[in-house]
């Protein structure tokens, strides 16, 4: 099966003024960012029409596209504009996808695509997917609007920049890698970061901390610092960041995963709590002219139900014996809220993390009688609900929280006090049976 995923740029809606981009037909210099294997792909017969490519794999792995394969893809292309260009008065959907396949009905099959994007005088699709029946095995998906490649382009790129070049010096001793840890200076890492790049600039760049620790007394000795740069938006999240540096550990030592977790144990098991909002429970509803408030109120069997059945893959003894729920100032919100069960040492109830934890607003006088630690905790909360309550998978979100997906579940992230928390999406939530 070969997959192709590029971006159309037509000369003609090109914008060249400083700082603007057009809304259809032109990449933008962040999007360029989402793979480090561009292709550029022109046709004589098309004329001021230009496939992007991104992601041009087979199965034997990365490909350049076969001219066959671009020239239709553009000529596709081509047709669509002229077509949408006659229809300045308005776009009929059904139209659209009937003429598509009419005109390619040997060229075209299983055709899809999205909302059509105006730059005020032309309208295109978002994105249009497909398959050509008369190549070998493949799928096709071009994008026309920028700002739709960038929310739904799900390809991505890891690289990993270590703490030191050689990691089986880890397993040095803790005196010996310590000082190779701390010798390199902010200006190295930020030349080996530089150097990693290859002249391909990233989406972004990520720096985290992993505690080194003593594996005799399992008691932090020094951090260690791991950087990572991400091609394309989709890899910006926390599981995906230590899925690929575990990955890389592993593969570029001779120690074991067993090894490894006892001396970075922060990398290797993940100490999380995952926090459930009560999103559909209302005690005042939605109105014309007022949103409505959230209840604090919840069943407690029924939130048991809830949650084994939001968090599927942890036991049921484990959920019975540490589930807690409380109630948040932000929209008078309940939350369910349980902890991982591999949890490092023994986390597993936050009541004990945060037993001075209330339910009042950060203006009461009696916010500041929680410690600072609970204050923290109480803001980053706040904060994530905000951002979960409208999440999808691909809106912009703050640079201080993730966006995590397990398995169909869209989450929030963040890292607190080396303790991920994650907070569901509300758009995630359904009825509970």
């Amino acid at each position: 099966m070969y997959s192709l995923k590029g971006f159309i740029e037509i000369e003609a809606l090109v914008k060249n003024n400083v700082g603007v981009n057009s809304v259809i037909g032109e990449l933008s210099t962040l999007a360029m960012t989402y793979s480090r294997e561009r292709g550029d792909y022109f046709d004589p017969t098309y004329p001021g029409f230009n496939l992007v490519t991104l992601h041009s794999v087979s199965d034997s792995g990365k490909v350049p596209v076969e001219p066959v394969l671009s020239t239709h893809v553009l000529e596709v292309s081509k047709y669509v504009y002229d077509y949408c260009l006659l229809k300045a008065g308005g776009i009929n959907s059904v139209d659209f996808n009937a003429d598509i396949k009419t005109y390619f009905s040997d060229k075209i099959q299983n055709l899809n695509f999205g909302l059509f994007v105006s730059n005020g005088d032309l309208s295109l699709p978002g994105f249009m997917s497909w398959t050509n029946p008369l190549l070998p095995a493949n799928t096709i998906k071009i994008w026309f609007a920028d700002s739709v490649f960038r929310q739904q382009y799900d390809q991505f790129e890891v690289v990993v920049i270590p703490p030191v070049p050689d990691l089986n010096d880890f397993f040095l001793s803790i005196s010996a890698i310590q000082t190779k840890v701390q010798s390199r200076s902010f200006p190295e890492l930020v030349d080996l970061i530089q150097a990693s790049k290859l002249n391909n600039p990233e989406t972004v760049v990520r720096t985290n901390s992993y505690d080194y620790y003593n594996p005799t007394t399992n008691l932090p000795v020094f951090e260690t610092l791991w950087s990572v740069l991400i091609y394309g938006a989709a890899g910006d999240n926390i599981d995906t960041i230590k899925d690929a540096t575990i990955a890389y550990v592993l593969a570029n030592s001779t120690h074991s995963r067993a090894e490894w977790t006892a001396i970075l144990p922060d990398l290797f098991k993940r100490t999380e709590f995952v926090v459930l909002p009560r999103w559909l429970d209302l005690a005042i509803p939605n109105l014309t002219t007022s949103v409505g408030i959230y209840s604090p109120i919840i069943n407690l069997s029924e939130s048991i139900s809830y949650t084994k059945a939001k968090v599927p893959e942890y036991t049921s003894a484990h959920i019975d014996l540490y589930l807690s729920s409380f109630g948040v100032n932000y929209k008078s919100l309940a939350v369910l809220c349980i902890s991982n069960p591999e949890n490092r040492d023994n986390k597993f109830d936050i009541r004990l993390l945060h037993s001075d934890y209330i339910n009042v607003g950060t203006s009461s006088l009696d916010f500041n009688r929680m410690s600072a630690s609970t204050q923290e905790f109480v803001d980053l909360l706040e904060r994530m609900l905000i951002v979960a309550e409208t999440i999808s998978d691909f809106s912009d979100i703050p640079a201080e929280v993730r966006r995590v997906k397990r398995g169909t579940r869209l989450f929030v992230a963040a890292v607190y006090q080396n303790i991920q928390y994650l907070v569901l999406a509300k758009n995630q939530t359904t009825p509970a049976a």
